[in-house]
């Protein structure tokens, strides 16, 4: 059995300069190509389904702070349009459970260092308690929902079980029922990713939140566009920090995933990538090695690009 290592780091060029032949990953995979892009697939579930948890975790907590008033927030974009209209059936702190709408209409936009971040459509929370109270859960379903094109689908359901008074981490439970990842790829032809996922999170709250610290245990398991089964198992617990280059959302900066499709097992390692935004896929075997944007997550263009140099500073911020 072969083993892929997929490990965060810098971004690397053209794709077309490697020349080095891939093994398959199973029966289903025959190019480099396609190995790299199934496992960009595996590295946006993670994102957007962290990135749509971390949302909600955010908006809920500030709407808790404002009594449950609701405001229209700005996107960081060119001509600033009105972009996210948020609206709450009880805008009050007392009537539950609470259905909170989050409605990006036909396309917010914006432009965190190198990788842009359009969403479209409705995330609708069902709030049955106070987010503090033990017990409380936030049950997040999609209305044409979409990330850079791909259609998001399933419910995600978020239970606050307590805090843990040795760690100080407040304790959740996450699950992903009917996951979903509908989107095209670069002949125009749709493709289907789905998960399920059942993970502890444990989140550590600082006075200013940008100092905030989650950690994340679990597995995930699917199919891939391939329609080939995989599982994904967190073998190293994963850090989650707020990254100032990606307007202080919720980033991975640590830990491990061991993939598996068709008997063959991959990992992901994001040990070193702090918050630069890339992942690098490496195939020890085949001494293969390709660069890629964590973000970036359409699959409906090739996936080479500029070089993204070493590193440097992370640029993430509130002590991350």
């Amino acid at each position: 059995m072969k083993t892929t290592w997929i490990k965060i780091g810098t971004l690397l060029g053209v794709i077309g300069m490697v020349l080095i032949s891939c093994s398959k990953l199973g029966d289903k995979l025959t190019s480099n190509d396609e190995a790299i892009l199934l496992a960009k697939d595996d590295i946006s579930a993670d994102d957007i389904y962290i990135e749509v948890d971390g949302i909600v975790e955010t908006k809920i907590a500030e709407l808790e702070e404002a009594g449950f008033q609701t405001t229209i927030e700005k996107c960081a974009i060119e001509d600033a349009f009105e972009c996210l209209e948020v609206s709450v059936n009880y805008p009050d702190s007392t009537r539950f459970p609470k259905v909170i709408t989050f409605d990006y209409g036909e396309g917010c936009e914006v432009i965190l260092r190198q990788d842009t971040f359009v969403l479209e459509g409705k995330m609708i929370v069902t709030l049955s308690d106070h987010f503090l109270n033990p017990g409380a859960q936030k049950i997040t379903t999609f209305e044409d929902f979409y990330v850079n094109e791909k259609k998001v689908e399933g419910v995600l359901t978020n239970t606050y079980l307590g805090m843990d008074t040795t760690t100080g981490y407040m304790q959740f439970q996450l699950t992903l029922e009917g996951g979903r990842l509908i989107f095209a790829d670069v002949e125009g032809n749709e493709l289907t990713y789905t998960r399920d996922a059942d993970f502890t999170k444990q989140w550590l709250r600082t006075r200013d939140h940008q100092g905030d610290t989650i950690l994340l245990d679990g597995s995930m398991w699917g199919t891939n566009t391939t329609g080939a089964e995989y599982t994904r198992e967190i073998t190293k617990t994963l850090v989650l920090v707020h990254c100032r280059d990606y307007g202080h959302r919720w980033v991975i900066i640590d830990g491990e995933v061991t993939s598996t499709v068709d008997g063959e097992a991959t990992v992901t390692d994001y040990s070193d990538g702090g918050c630069d935004g890339t992942a690098e896929v490496i195939w020890m075997g085949d001494g293969l090695h390709q660069m890629l944007r964590i973000h970036d997550h359409h699959r409906n263009r090739h996936h080479g690009g500029g070089q993204g140099g070493n590193g440097g500073s992370n640029g993430n911020g509130g002590g991350h």
